[in-house]
C-alpha cells in the first residue's frame, strides 16, 4: 500500500517537473519574443523618426543649394571670362596691374569698349610654368549689360580673339555640367569613329 503510494507520488513528481520544464520554456520563449517585437518596434519607431527629420533636412538642402546656384547665376550673367591675358610684373603696383589688363583688353587685340566695362579681376591664384614665368590667371570683366556679356562670350558659345578665348563666366554646378556634355560628346566621337574604322576595314575585306 505504502509503496503503491510513494510510486503514486514519484509519478506526480515527474509530471510536475515535465511540466515546470514545459512552462518554462513557454516562458522563456514568449519573453523573446517580446524582446524581439520591443526591440523591433523601438528600430522601427527610430527609423520613422530619423525619416521623418531626413526628409526635411534633405529637402531644405536641396533647395538652399538651388537657390545659391540660381543666385549664382544671376550674379556671373553680365560676366565674361577672357584667358590668356598676358599677367603685369609682379613688381608692379596694384593699381597699375588693374591698368595693364583694362589697356590690353580695350586695345586692337581684343577691342572691348571702356564704357561697356563696370569692373574687371583676376580669378584665381598666381601658378608659375616649369620655366618660372607666369601662368596668365583668367580675367573676369563684368560688363553693363547682359546684351554685351551675350555679345562678348557669343551667346555662351565662346568668341575666339587670337590667342584669346571670351566665354560666360559659369558657376560650379554649371561647369560640371558642361564638363560632362563635352565628355559624353567625345565618348560618341570616338565610337562613330570605330564604327566607321570597323565598316571600312569590312568593305576592302
Amino acid at each position: 500500500m505504502i509503496r503503491e503510494e510513494l510510486k503514486s507520488v514519484r509519478e506526480e513528481l515527474v509530471n510536475v517537473k515535465d511540466d515546470l520544464v514545459s512552462v518554462t520554456k513557454s516562458v522563456q520563449s514568449n519573453v523573446k519574443k517580446e524582446v524581439r517585437s520591443y526591440a523591433d518596434a523601438i528600430k522601427s519607431g527610430q527609423q520613422e523618426v530619423i525619416e521623418a527629420a531626413t526628409a526635411p533636412v534633405m529637402v531644405k538642402n536641396v533647395c538652399q543649394t538651388i537657390n545659391v546656384e540660381k543666385l549664382e547665376r544671376e550674379r556671373r550673367k553680365k560676366n565674361v571670362v577672357i584667358s590668356q591675358v598676358p599677367e603685369a610684373s609682379p613688381s608692379l603696383s596694384g593699381e597699375q596691374r588693374k591698368a595693364h589688363d583694362i589697356d590690353y583688353i580695350c586695345s586692337d587685340k581684343l577691342g572691348v569698349k571702356p564704357n561697356e566695362i563696370v569692373n574687371y579681376f583676376r580669378a584665381g591664384r598666381v601658378r608659375h610654368h616649369e620655366n618660372g614665368n607666369v601662368l596668365p590667371r583668367p580675367l573676369v570683366v563684368v560688363m553693363k549689360s547682359v546684351e554685351s556679356s551675350n555679345y562678348w562670350h557669343n551667346d555662351g558659345k565662346g568668341f575666339h580673339q587670337g590667342i584669346h578665348w571670351v566665354n560666360e563666366d559659369l558657376c560650379k554646378a554649371d561647369r560640371d555640367a558642361k564638363f560632362f556634355l563635352r565628355q559624353e560628346r567625345r565618348k560618341r566621337q570616338k565610337l562613330q569613329e570605330q564604327i566607321q574604322q570597323q565598316k571600312l576595314k569590312e568593305q576592302q575585306q
